[in-house]
């Protein structure tokens, strides 16, 4: 018993006194993150795009709005891959993805009833000014900060805030 005791004691010791190791250590992953900012760049360009179309009365809003809500509805698909890449203490970044999780609903919501409209041109310009509305003053910026924060996360140097439509061109810089 008193050797059985020894034992448990002695493992025990060494386990209180041993160097935890970090469950948080993962590898940097530059190419994951420069990747996954091109493509979400490519999105928010085409989505700009069509909100500039529409600053000329685009004839096709509703088939247009279709396809940029294709574009749209893949930002949340870019947020989850850089979430995924940020450290877990990384509480800026962290913030921008609880940001963006809230209000990206609104932008694909807006996009579809576009789609649906009709041709409604009150219908469209309302959702158009939701979309710019919601993307200059929270998308676009608490997007820059998660550029930055993935990047920095990663080991790449800093990353510029994504401009929007001829409305927004220089959205506020959060990063």
């Amino acid at each position: 018993m008193k050797f059985c005791t020894s034992i448990i004691l002695a493992l025990a010791s060494t386990l209180i006194t041993a160097s935890p190791v970090s469950l948080s250590k993962r590898a940097p992953n530059a190419d994951a993150v420069l990747a996954t900012i091109n493509q979400w760049l490519n999105d928010i360009s085409r989505v700009n795009a069509f909100l500039n179309t529409l600053a000329n009365n685009d004839p096709n809003a509703a088939a247009d709005g279709a396809m940029a809500f294709t574009f749209a509805s893949d930002e949340p698909i870019q947020l989850a891959a850089l979430n995924s890449l940020l450290l877990p203490t990384d509480t800026a970044g962290l913030n921008a993805v609880g940001i963006l999780t809230q209000v990206f609903p609104m932008v694909p919501a807006a996009f579809m009833a576009i789609a649906n409209s009709g041709g409604d041109q009150d219908v469209i310009s309302a959702q158009v000014n939701i979309i710019n509305s919601v993307r200059c003053a929270t998308v676009l910026p608490q997007i820059g900060v998660l550029f930055n924060a993935a990047a920095g996360d990663n080991g790449l140097g800093p990353q510029a805030t994504p401009t929007g439509p001829l409305v927004c061109p220089n959205p506020p810089t959060l990063a």
